[in-house]
């Protein structure tokens, strides 16, 4: 885009937020005057609230006293009506000032007060509220919760607005979950509905998301495409709200196509609208974009008081997911400034809470609350399919019975009376049948969801756990590389280089067999036992686990002699392996040792596998491969998915064998595995 043509847009941007605002404030003026002017009770309070929800966004401090003199006068009138949207306004105040527990508490009662009037719409919106609440604070689990407990109400009711708007939430959530087909699919579905409804706001906020996930995808030209779309709506709008969102994500897809001159143009005209609106959100985000700006373009100093600025702001909004992403820009500013040991403080908290948003036993949460949610409407489809044909049923029986009855009347009203019996009779167990059979069909997919999602948090933890160790040496080296070159220490990076070189191998080796080991059509882990020496297997873990082991200076040590073999799928037995040296690692101190051993016992081979780590108490022992049970931190702070040992205890059943457990706290642990000998 060229100067006169970012001149323009900068003009008219500026144009449109002076008449926005002048607006804005002409309206709360008139409702002033009115307030002025009535005397009755309920009128003034919904005048009160009105004018708290108009400061939402032009001052909404101004808004709470406004709200907060709603509330008052409708409990001391008992003027329920009013009182909801009282609470809903200063709601609204509490959440834009960034107070989500104030805004969650108002929004709450809403939902109480709205339930007890049986206004379930009201009720619902408020519930999509608490949602956009909990998404703001990083809960993703309850957002979702929250999304599709008010979708249900407004698909009840038929109320498309609330329908498109909640659709257009629960994409949010997957897209931030990183399922982009699903938060496509769910942003596709809203943009429909509010086409449909001539919803031109709300059409510019869905582009804008959808513009978002080909930005994710790496396709700037429909990311661009889509937000200038969302960019001429908000402006035809007045969308003040809106406004800042496009301006700064427009800046980001320029950053990306590298044309740093534009990105910087947006990025300030989005700040600007920000801090008339006093919106720190949006002001952290434009000083964000702004600071990476500034660090492609080796301006590093002022990148870095960016960086700090939006951090500060990002914090005080509480918004998670915006604070997550200042942290990464302080880790890249603080290192291109050389201040390396700030630099690492940032990374470790960027990588802490993007670990705390994005995990995988969310994600199987997130997955199953929708599953249990597609399932209970494809139920109720069923269920009013049957109603329906019940009913028809019922009527065709009923038309037969009246024709009968007035051809035959009196002549053969007994033999009539046998054959409705025997007709209804039959009719029924046909349609008990049918019931069964739907019944049977409703209860093995339930059971194949289930099976499902279990798999696929399964494969989640293998990848996660596997992989785990060795992106973490690849995360850390460079800066260690970078210190060690600063000292002249070129020896040490050639070390560093050949280890990094190893890992990288061993690594690929590990895809590679992660892939090849596919879950068949039933969703299920493949099962193929052989003949395996259990030399070679153990081996191959332990020179992959062996940097973990180094870094730790934990000692590991093989008796496991050459021509001991047993049957197993080898696929899931290095699974077993990797699980179990790894956690006797995890939990074994500096210095400490562990030792894999086996030895023939009639026609069962014993595999033990003994740390001098920690140890367990009985208690912690019996609780060890409970579903619900959560990773424990490592000796030193190392952390884990939580399912490994689940995992373990799987595969060890799977190929018929038996696992024994037996700890001491202080005095280490031993996992013996009893394997059938293989050929």
């Amino acid at each position: 885009m060229d100067t006169t043509t970012l001149k323009t847009v900068h003009f008219l941007v500026c144009l449109l937020l002076l008449s926005v605002c002048h607006g804005q404030q002409r309206v709360v003026d008139s409702l002033k005057l009115q307030l002025e002017q009535v005397t009755d009770d309920s009128v003034r309070i919904h005048l009160l609230a009105n004018i708290s929800f108009k400061y939402v966004y032009i001052a909404p401090d101004s808004g709470l006293i406004y709200g907060k003199s709603a509330i008052e006068l409708a409990e001391e009138v008992s003027d329920s009506i009013g009182l909801t949207v009282a609470h809903n306004s200063v709601g609204a105040d509490y959440a834009f000032l960034g107070d989500f527990d104030s805004a969650k508490y108002h929004f709450e009662k809403v939902v109480e007060l709205a339930n007890a009037q049986g206004d379930d719409a009201r009720a619902a919106k408020a519930t999509n509220n608490l949602g956009l609440i909990a998404w703001k604070r990083g809960d993703y689990v309850e957002a979702i919760r929250m999304y599709q407990e008010a979708l249900a109400v407004h698909e009840k009711n038929g109320y498309m607005q609330g329908m498109a708007n909640n659709l257009n939430n629960i994409g949010i959530v997957f897209k931030e979950q990183q399922d982009h087909e699903q938060a496509l699919k769910y942003y596709q579905q809203s943009l429909a509905l509010k086409i449909q409804l001539g919803d031109t706001m709300g059409s510019a906020r869905t582009l804008s998301n959808i513009a978002n996930i080909y930005m994710d995808d790496r396709k700037p030209e429909l990311a661009l495409e889509n937000h200038f779309a969302s960019l001429r709506l908000r402006e035809k709008m007045n969308d003040r709200s809106g406004l800042t969102a496009s301006l700064h994500n427009i800046g980001l897809v320029y950053h990306d196509l590298g044309m740093l001159d534009s990105a910087e143009s947006y990025h300030n005209q989005a700040l600007a609208v920000a801090k008339v609106l006093n919106s720190k959100e949006d002001e952290s985000a434009a000083i964000d974009g702004l600071a990476d700006v500034y660090l492609e373009q080796g301006r590093n100093k002022q990148a870095l008081d960016y960086a700090i600025s939006a951090h500060r702001l990002a914090k005080e909004t509480g918004f998670k997911f915006l604070e997550k992403n200042t942290l990464f820009g302080l880790y890249r500013s603080y290192a291109a400034n050389g201040q390396y040991e700030q630099a690492y403080k940032y990374q470790q908290a960027y990588h802490q809470l993007k670990d705390s948003l994005f995990n995988a036993d969310r994600v199987k949460e997130i997955t199953q609350i929708e599953s249990s949610y597609q399932f209970k409407k494809e139920k109720d489809s069923i269920q009013f399919a049957r109603d329906r044909e019940a009913i028809l049923f019922q009527t065709e029986i009923e038309t037969q019975e009246l024709a009968r009855s007035r051809l035959l009347i009196g002549m053969m009203l007994s033999g009539l009376l046998v054959i409705v019996v025997l007709v209804f009779y039959r009719n029924k167990v046909q349609t008990n049948k049918r019931l069964k059979t739907l019944n049977a069909e409703v209860s093995d997919q339930n059971e194949r969801l289930e099976n499902l999602n279990q798999t696929k948090t399964k494969l989640f933890s293998i990848v996660s756990h596997d992989l785990r160790g060795p992106m973490s040496v690849f995360q850390g080296a460079p800066l260690v590389m970078k210190k060690l070159l600063d000292k002249g220490k070129t020896d040490q990076v050639r070390s560093w280089l050949t280890d990094i070189e190893q890992y990288a191998g061993q690594l690929t080796t590990l895809l590679d067999n992660l892939l090849s080991w596919a879950i068949n059509e039933k969703g299920e882990f493949p099962y193929h036992p052989e003949s395996i020496y259990l030399r070679k297997s153990v081996q191959e873990v332990v020179d992959y686990l062996e940097g973990q082991a180094a870094h730790k200076e934990v000692t590991i040590a093989v008796g496991v002699l050459d021509h001991l073999s047993i049957w197993a799928d080898k696929n899931s037995l290095s699974t077993i392996l990797r699980n179990l040296v790894s956690n006797a690692i995890k939990f074994t101190p500096a210095q400490g040792k562990v030792a894999i051993t086996a030895e023939e016992q009639n026609d069962m081979l014993m595999l033990k596998v003994t740390d001098s780590g920690v140890g367990m108490t009985e208690d912690q022992v019996n609780k060890l491969f409970k579903e619900s049970k959560r990773s424990s931190a490592g000796t030193d702070g190392e952390k884990g998915v939580g399912l490994g040992l689940q995992l373990v205890q799987d595969f060890v059943r799977m190929n018929r064998a038996k696992l024994e457990v037996v700890s001491e706290p202080g005095k280490g642990s031993t996992f013996t595995i009893h394997f059938p000998k293989g050929n």
